[in-house]
């Protein structure tokens, strides 16, 4: 009995500690019966290490709750042992031993003791349960991503770039391909077209029986070629540029380019013969009075024997374009870009013609040329113009997203070297086989030879073009262009259809004296435009 009441004593007197106990930690603790934390939802607290020395191991610091006292007290059995295991977790639970606050469960920060801070502590053993893991703080913010990156070298110093390439031109995916490209090449195609060259009356015909003094003669006679003008086609042509920014935020650049056009579509080629036209003649004027040279008219000439009498004329221009500039952009922001420029042009631009006659003397009365006599007359006209001079101008470029409108005028002030070559040639074969030269028709010693002088012209030009971002290093680009030069020597303003007669290949008698054909050296303005398409590559 006495055993008996001894251990009724023990189990009521560890009921009121209990309750005490549990009264003591509800009020400090209010959180005390909330569900405990899911462990599978927690991260493991990851403390750096101070030092790379090992650290000494220490084991875990176990401070229960009074939760887990009250489970154990319930657990153990009325011993001894027990009751001194009472006492610790009562001097644990005291109010007074938390003034900073609830103890918590500090894992083992060295590598020794890190399987013992996996193993279960040993009131987690006696309660057969895990111990309740220790709610961590959220992790820092990434400060080594993408969006906080620092820009590259090439990026800080290209402020200017840098800016536009983040603000406006949302494909460029990364501004070092975009801004930390110096160098640019641009291939274009070209379709000109130049302005059409003027031709006068060159080869007429009249109808067949027409009395030999009024064939071919103008105003009468039908023009066949010439009076219009020729080589308004367009033409094929090409265009490179290459270009450098001299310095990393791309406000000073060089640039050099080059294009060439060639032969119109349609070019002036003319050819007739007497087959089909028994009357042919080139019309001109002799002291102000129409007259025209025959070139077939029946029992006067004709052609070879099987063969007709021909007339063919061909002509020929292209133009040529070279320049270096330099571009210092003045004023750039998010999306605009304003530049002048200012450096050397040089511009060609050259034309020919070229008139060939191939008949046959029949006229009985001629005393210069029997009957059977062959004359081959070749007249040839050269205009060359050279412009070399500087030139100043302003670029505006206005980007959105992949695409860029670029706008330029530039304004060449300079020289233009005016170089024009006549000469003209008749063979003259007789029945003999006596070979003879006589001047041309409208190529006379009068005229004949290197004319050439210097003077001063504009050359104006605009272009617009729009570009399209394929990739950081590609662009796609359409364009128009317009250019103006002021003086230039053109072949049909160099041709006087006033000819001696006296000076005439089959006059009576060629004397080939006469003061007309003149030196005739006339220039004008002249234009050129076109439509360009082409790709440009940054690297």
């Amino acid at each position: 009995m006495a055993s008996t009441f001894k251990q009724s004593i023990v189990q009521t007197a560890v009921a009121v500690v209990l309750t005490l106990a549990i009264a003591t930690a509800a009020f400090a603790d209010p959180n005390l019966f909330a569900p405990p934390p899911d462990p599978t939802a927690m991260a493991p607290i990851e403390l750096p290490v101070e030092s790379a020395a090992e650290p000494t191991a220490t084991a875990p610091v176990s401070n229960p709750t009074p939760t887990s006292i009250a489970l154990a007290v319930f657990s153990l059995p009325p011993t001894t042992e027990s009751e001194n295991f009472i006492q610790q977790c009562a001097a644990q639970t005291d109010p007074a031993n938390f003034s900073q606050g609830p103890p918590v469960l500090l894992p083992d920060l060295s590598a020794s003791s890190a399987a013992k801070t996996s193993e279960p502590s040993l009131l987690a053993e006696r309660l057969d349960r895990p111990a309740i893991p220790v709610r961590q703080p959220p992790p820092p913010p990434d400060l080594t991503g993408a969006a906080t990156a620092q820009p590259s070298a090439c990026t800080q110093t290209n402020s200017s770039c840098a800016q536009q390439c983040n603000s406006c031109n949302s494909s460029c995916d990364n501004c070092d391909d975009c801004c930390c490209r110096n160098w640019w090449v641009n291939v274009d195609y070209l379709a000109m077209w130049i302005q059409a060259n003027h031709l006068p009356p060159l080869v007429t015909t009249s109808p067949a029986g027409t009395p030999r003094a009024q064939a071919g003669v103008l105003p009468a006679a039908t023009i066949l070629f010439g009076n219009d003008y020729v080589d308004g086609g367009a033409r094929n042509g090409g265009r490179v540029t290459l270009g450098y920014w001299l310095d990393d935020d791309h406000n000073n650049a060089v640039e050099a380019s080059w294009f060439t056009v060639g032969q119109p579509t349609g070019a002036a080629n003319f050819f007739a013969d007497s087959s089909g036209l028994p009357i042919l003649a080139r019309p001109f004027t002799s002291g102000g009075i129409p007259n025209a040279q025959l070139a077939a008219y029946p029992g006067v000439v004709m052609g070879e024997p099987q063969t007709p009498a021909t007339i063919g004329i061909t002509t020929k221009s292209s133009m040529d374009f070279a320049e270096i500039v330099f571009q210092h952009v003045f004023d750039r922001d998010e999306c605009d870009q304003f530049s002048w420029t200012a450096g050397y042009r040089h511009l060609e631009f050259r034309e020919g013609m070229r008139i060939s006659e191939n008949i046959i003397s029949t006229d009985p009365t001629n005393p210069n040329y029997a009957p059977g006599t062959s004359l081959n007359v070749l007249d040839q006209f050269q205009a060359n113009n050279d412009f070399e001079g500087g030139q100043f101008g302003a670029q505006f470029m206005r980007q959105s997203g992949s695409w860029t409108l670029n706008g330029l005028a530039k304004l060449g002030l300079g020289n233009v070297h005016e170089y024009v070559n006549i000469s003209g040639n008749t063979t003259v074969t007789d029945p003999l086989g006596n070979v003879t030269h006589q001047p041309g028709l409208l190529a006379q010693h009068s005229n004949d030879g290197v004319h050439s002088r210097n003077v001063f012209a504009f050359l104006p030009e605009m272009e617009l073009n729009l570009h399209y971002q394929l990739t950081n290093q590609i662009d796609l680009s359409v364009g128009y262009t317009f250019l103006l030069i002021t003086r230039v020597a053109r072949v049909g303003d160099q041709i006087d259809t006033n000819v001696s007669s006296t000076q005439l290949p089959t006059a009576i008698p060629p004397s080939g004296v006469g003061n007309s054909p003149t030196e005739v050296l006339r220039d004008t303005s002249l234009w050129a435009q076109g439509i360009s398409g082409g790709i440009e590559l940054r690297f």
